[in-house]
């Protein structure tokens, strides 16, 4: 994979204005999901005849993201009652004013193209020179992501959740671990759960089956997104590990992640807990 770098640490569309509580994707990811990314100023502002609606030209001066065609000029629609910090104005005042510059992602929704501070990293600049270093840095490398060097997991995608699909098991995980004896569990606490990584191909074949308990995390960055990997350990798997492993090892099939419409690795988080009479139940986290 490009522009690698090994660290070793742990670690649809919303509305619009910077927040803590949102979960930010990484550059790399919404660059890949934007229609349109570029540097622009907003232009005129026109509202619909019930004014629940505005529309906003933006003169485009720098695309980042390559695409078949290159608008100088976009139009973005918006709602005049999306954004609660315009709420107390008066419709012509809400939204985006003119001539204001920002670095923007633009989104295709079903009502056409938008953009959005919150959760997203489109954000506003002065002058093309202004950009945050650490932002351009990475709008300058973007066009570089490539899909299959990408892991993903519930975490990779951030807010952008409407471009992904998970990992599906074609049939019944229960099935797969009802055949395991209960009674060899009963050293066990009731309520104990196993957790594993499994990692996904983008064929849907299941490659690998970790337990993270003997395991040591680790991570590595490809652009600016973090992909995390767990290096087993020399210890000896618990019984309830090795029955899982030798389980799920039987069960190789999944309907395969999916970005953008496209098949892609993904390393999903199992977990297997004791219910009553030790029965073995499974749930896959994202």
């Amino acid at each position: 994979m490009k522009n690698v770098i090994l660290l070793f640490l742990i670690l649809g569309l919303p509305y619009f204005g910077k927040a803590e509580s949102c979960d930010l994707p990484p550059v790399a990811i919404e660059f890949l999901q934007a229609k349109y990314v570029f540097y622009g100023t907003t232009g005129n502002k026109t509202f619909n005849k019930d004014s629940t609606q505005y529309l906003l030209d933006v003169t485009v001066k720098h695309h980042l993201k390559k695409t078949a065609l290159s608008p100088s000029r976009l139009t973005f629609v918006f709602s005049t009652e999306v954004s609660p910090e315009f709420a107390h104005l008066p419709f012509f005042k809400r939204g985006y004013t003119s001539g204001v510059s920002f670095v923007i992602f633009a989104h295709q929704s079903t009502s056409g193209l938008i953009f959005f501070e919150n959760c997203s990293n489109t954000e506003s600049a002065s002058s093309f020179y202004n950009i945050r270093k650490e932002l351009l840095y990475e709008l300058e490398r973007g066009n570089e992501v490539e899909l299959d060097s990408i892991v993903f997991s519930g975490l990779t995608v951030g807010n952008l959740t409407s471009s992904m699909t998970y990992p599906v098991p074609i049939g019944s995980l229960d099935s797969v671990l009802a055949p395991m004896k209960n009674f060899i569990f009963k050293d066990y606490q009731k309520d104990h759960y196993e957790p594993f990584v499994l990692y996904i191909n983008e064929l849907g074949e299941l490659e690998k089956i970790i337990a993270i308990r003997n395991s040591k995390y680790m991570s590595f960055l490809y652009h600016d997104i973090i992909i995390s990997t767990y290096a087993p350990l020399p210890n000896i798997p618990t019984l309830l590990q090795e029955e899982v492993i030798k389980a799920l090892a039987r069960y190789r099939h999944w309907k395969p992640a999916t970005f953008l419409g496209k098949p892609v690795k993904y390393q999903a988080y199992f977990q297997v807990f004791l219910e009553k009479d030790y029965k073995v139940k499974p749930s896959i986290v994202h």
